[in-house]
């Protein structure tokens, strides 16, 4: 006979249910909430950051399981770190509740930020706005050259001919850096007087990307163009061994060409990025090699020719591998896999929750011992200059096995720092009438912030060149000349 004095009693309801489902009905509550406030949301990187959350999960959590023997016999057979084998759906379901906790406690600490004016208020209180314009202006000996330069009309600067010798003297300084080994990401290159080396690692993989890209976006973005860009990024990509390089191209003028509805255009660009995963992650194979415990390469005009023929012509059909690439770029970001790792990792062996936190702020402000991380990580080295790691969620997994007030701060610092570019970006948008694509930005630097788990020498750049301009530069580029060049 039913007691319905028991199941009148909620507390005793939930005594009945087991403590997964207990994880099981919070994780589909926070999950709709998280979904909900997204939708109502007018916060670009509150919806950036959840819709890629969502999507990594959805998207690695049953990949995971149909792939969970070969990765139980990578990490825990070979090297002893865990038991992946007795890795059920319960334990799934207890992660992705740990992740909806984050995604609505940054969202609402996104929301109480921005709609109660406190970062706009320390913005305002940093600006000072007409003593150091003023002061930048006026006193600093640039008001000659600042007025010189608004008589430049930019626009008439870029034409064809142009653009066409732009690229030809960087796929020169591509080909000099790939042959010299130079600027390729995960092997130390020579050594260069007054820090050439650096520079020209940074010169390569950030800084021309970036040239190319504010080009694109200044030009008339036709198909012949958009389809010669493919083909550069390919280029710079091949010869640094580097993905990201090409994404700081091709990411942006995806959603450039998307809200401008100019879909076919995307599509070319989408292709891509797909084909350049595949054939960065083939030359990788055929090119690097382990040298007394040095990660080494080996550059050769014939490894890339063997790649493409690898890629087009040998193996499945190109249409299945560009499938697979694009699986590759959003675990990319993160996936399952790396919260299984991150899940297990003791953080009391490498740079403690505290490190991981300042890794949200800055990350050269900690050392981090490689080869302690990686045996708490995967339970093994790697040759110098291999370095693996998880994104953004991996690391708020990391800091809650340390406990849940880190984890509190973890969120409310992604949430400040974030919440912070957007409102940065958007008013240096605002100030010289750009507006019309001022969400790309911030996208594109919460992707940044989302891969590299953290706040690293790249995005702090970006982030204090942005908010130099937006409290300092005076508003002498408003003009015409100096916005964005609608596509014909």
């Amino acid at each position: 006979m039913i007691n319905f004095n028991l199941l009148c009693n909620p507390f005793n309801i939930l005594n009945l249910i087991s403590l997964s489902n207990k994880y099981y009905f919070l994780t589909l509550i926070f999950l709709s909430i998280t979904i909900y406030l997204s939708i109502k949301s007018k916060i670009v990187v509150v919806k950036t950051i959840n819709f890629i959350s969502l999507l990594i999960v959805g998207i690695s959590l049953p990949y995971f399981f149909l792939v969970k023997d070969n990765f139980a016999y990578n990490v825990y057979l070979k090297n002893g770190h865990i038991d992946a084998f007795n890795f059920k759906f319960d334990d799934a379901i207890f992660i992705t509740f740990k992740i909806s906790l984050f995604l609505i406690t940054f969202s609402i600490i996104s929301s109480i930020l921005v709609n109660s004016g406190i970062i706009q208020r320390f913005l305002r209180y940093l600006s000072c706005s007409s003593n150091l314009e003023n002061l930048f202006y006026r006193k600093i000996c640039l008001k000659r050259f600042i007025e010189k330069l608004t008589l430049i009309n930019f626009s008439n600067l870029l034409n064809k001919y142009s653009i066409v010798l732009i690229h030809l003297i960087f796929i020169c300084f591509y080909t000099f850096t790939y042959l010299n080994k130079y600027a390729i990401v995960a092997v130390e290159p020579h050594s260069l007087p007054f820090k050439l080396s650096g520079i020209i690692y940074y010169l390569a993989n950030y800084i021309i990307p970036s040239i190319t890209t504010l080009i694109y976006f200044s030009y008339r973005r036709s198909t012949i163009y958009t389809i010669f860009l493919c083909l550069f990024s390919t280029i710079i990509s091949l010869a640094t061994l580097s993905k990201g390089a090409a994404m700081i191209i091709l990411i942006p003028c995806i959603l450039l060409n998307i809200s401008e509805k100019k879909f076919y255009l995307s599509f070319y660009l989408s292709i891509s990025v797909s084909s350049v995963f595949s054939l960065v992650q083939i030359l990788r194979n055929n090119s690097y090699f382990s040298l007394n415990g040095v990660n080494q390469i080996n550059t050769s005009l014939y490894l890339i020719i063997d790649t493409y023929n690898k890629f087009f012509f040998y193996g499945d059909l190109f249409i299945f591998k560009l499938l697979v690439s694009f699986k590759d770029i959003l675990f990319r970001f993160d996936n399952f896999s790396n919260f299984i790792l991150a899940s297990n990792y003791d953080s009391s062996r490498t740079i403690g929750g505290k490190g991981f936190l300042y890794w949200l702020i800055y990350k050269p402000l900690v050392n981090l011992d490689v080869d302690a991380h990686h045996l708490a990580w995967q339970g093994y080295t790697m040759d110098k200059g291999l370095f693996h790691i998880g994104g953004l969620l991996s690391n708020f997994l990391i800091v809650y096995g340390t406990g849940i007030f880190n984890a509190f701060l973890f969120a409310f610092l992604c949430s400040s720092i974030l919440c912070s570019s957007e409102l940065i970006c958007m008013n240096v948008c605002a100030k010289y009438n750009i507006s019309k694509h001022a969400s790309i930005i911030p996208i594109c630097l919460t992707l940044l912030y989302f891969a590299r788990g953290g706040m690293d020498k790249i995005f702090a750049f970006i982030f204090f060149t942005l908010l130099s301009i937006s409290l300092i530069l005076p508003k002498y580029f408003e003009k015409k000349r100096f916005s964005i060049v609608k596509s014909s």
